[in-house]
Order: C-alpha cells, then structure tokens, then sequence
C-alpha cells in the first residue's frame, strides 16, 4: 500500500484535466505539467466500450478516449471517430465486456 501510494504521488500529473489532439502523425495529450506524444504505430491494441476506445501503448499504459467527447459538436464528433478508426484499422479492435 505504501508502495501505491508513492506511485499516486510520484504520477499525480498523470490524473486531471488532459487535452487529446488527433492528427495523422499520432496521438497528443497535453496537461499543465507535461506533453505525451504517440505515434500510431506505437499503440499495440485497440479496443472498446460502449462509451470509450480504449488505446494500449502496453498492457499498463493506455490511452482512454470518449467516443463522443463532451467539446465536439456531433460533425465534429463523426470525423474525429472516423479519423481515429482509420488510422487504427491495422490493429484489430475488439469490443470490451461491460461487467
């Protein structure tokens, strides 16, 4: 538990507020304190829920992404899936159990 706790503390960054770009390059996610940039190559599964895609990096490291983000309008919404469902193709997308 201590160990945990360590862990939260040393990658508080990586909980709040994030801002996602998609481009044909890859994946950014910005927050106050540090810019993450992914290559599509880079993301070795993909899968999904009803709500989320889901973006593996590793088996720890994942990306998670509203399908349906709460700053798009719904034009902006369907290219923004679709740009990510082209550039992702290649890596099999499997749908996520609910539990």
């Amino acid at each position: 538990m201590k160990r945990l706790k360590r862990e939260i503390k040393e990658h508080k960054n990586k909980t709040g507020d994030f801002t996602v770009t998609l481009s044909d390059e890859g994946v950014t996610t910005e927050s106050e304190i540090v810019t993450k940039r992914i290559g599509w190559s880079d993301i070795k599964y993909v899968t999904e829920d009803k709500e989320r895609y889901f973006l593996y990096l590793t088996d720890l490291d994942v990306i998670i992404l509203k399908k349906n983000p709460d700053d798009l309008d719904r034009e902006k919404s369907s290219d923004y899936q679709g740009l990510l469902r082209s550039k992702t193709a290649p890596i099999i997308i499997k749908k996520k159990q609910v539990l």
